[in-house]
């Protein structure tokens, strides 16, 4: 019997790469690491792209970096979108009973914003975020989520979008569902479920609850 859904942020529920992108931009600029573009990872902490970009910085400088696009991150809200559906799919598992949470490597602060930003908070019962544990791929942070959420792993399901979302989930034992709305990661084959949009998702869970 599924107790609860739990989600990723970005590139799940919202649009953020411009977002984050933007902010990581003006941090290393900051910095002096004069930069248009990087190569992104998705599901990445800023540090873990920082690294894969910067492999020689050093990690006090890192941190600072990463400590600063946390900080500003919330000005270039407007560069992100919540995607179709979010909503009309939160408020559906809402009416369901079922208990609602989020799994990101955002911060609290970062997550504080963009909940109030996309009006999201309301819906979610129980946030897990990069400060309560060591960030995904890890699968440290759905552990913490199981205890509060008083779920075992064949109770749950996660709905995420990245390599990092689909080892974690693996790793814990959860079945994973994919939104492949925004792009497709190189481990969908491992994946339980996969939609193509949040429509298609409610679709799914409605079949499953």
């Amino acid at each position: 019997m599924i107790k609860s859904i739990a989600f990723d942020l970005d590139d799940t529920l919202i649009d953020g790469k411009k977002m984050h992108h933007a902010a990581v931009i003006v941090a290393l600029n900051k910095f002096g690491y004069a930069r248009k573009r990087i190569k992104w990872i998705r599901g990445a902490t800023t540090e873990e792209i920082l690294t894969h970009n910067f492999p020689n910085m050093d990690p006090k400088t890192k941190k600072k970096i990463a400590r600063y696009k946390r900080s500003i991150v919330q000005k270039y809200m407007n560069f992100a979108k919540i995607l179709p559906h979010a909503i009309e799919l939160l408020t559906y598992l809402k009416q369901n009973s079922l208990i609602i949470g989020m799994v990101t490597n955002n911060t609290h602060k970062e997550l504080k914003h963009f909940l109030r930003y996309f009006k999201l908070k309301k819906y979610f019962d129980i946030v897990v975020g990069m400060e309560d544990a060591v960030p995904k791929p890890s699968d440290a942070m759905f552990k913490i989520y199981m205890r509060k959420a008083k779920v075992k792993p064949k109770e749950m399901i996660y709905v995420g979008d990245s390599d990092y979302d689909i080892l974690a989930s693996k790793k814990a034992g959860i079945k994973i569902m994919l939104n492949t709305q925004l792009h497709k990661p190189k481990l969908i084959n491992k994946v339980d479920f996969v939609a193509k949009n949040l429509n298609e998702i409610k679709k799914i869970i409605g079949d499953l609850i």
